[in-house]
């Protein structure tokens, strides 16, 4: 799936989307999301550190580690993937009930999604399939802007 939103456009909606849900949901972040907020421009880092600076910050427990390599291991999530997997174990282990992610990854000049396992049916399976064994329940949502 190929996108043509520009990064700031990606972040506009964001900002959009936690406005227009802020009354319904209690967001939180994790340090995997904080880590990647700060990569890149500053000033725009900065911007998105600063929007995140209310949130919860959810702990990476050992259950989360434990859980993030079995992702791995059972192929769940490509071993070139590990953040997404330590994103899926937060939130299980949370037990955060949804997990919204939207956020493309630049590619040359054009922009493209890099969460296509979370959008494959038989990859939510075998990410449920996981969690579960592990003693948790994870639920994904996708949402897609434009």
């Amino acid at each position: 799936m190929r996108l043509s939103y520009s990064g700031a456009a990606w972040q506009r909606e964001t900002r959009r989307f936690w406005h227009d849900y802020a009354n319904r949901f209690d967001f939180v972040t994790s340090d995997v999301v904080l880590n990647e907020a700060g990569r890149g421009d500053a000033a725009a880092a900065n911007l998105r550190l600063a929007a995140l600076a209310g949130l919860t910050v959810l702990e990476a427990l050992p259950a989360v580690r434990r859980l993030s390599q079995s992702l791995l291991d059972a192929g769940a999530i490509p071993r070139s993937s590990r953040p997404d997997a330590e994103h899926i174990a937060i939130a299980a282990v949370h037990g955060v009930a949804y997990l919204v992610r939207h956020a493309p990854r630049e590619r040359g000049k054009q922009l493209r999604w890099n969460y296509k396992h979370l959008l494959n049916v038989d990859k939510q399976q075998l990410i449920n399939k996981v969690c579960e064994a592990a003693g948790f329940r994870f639920f994904v949502v996708r949402i897609a802007f434009g």
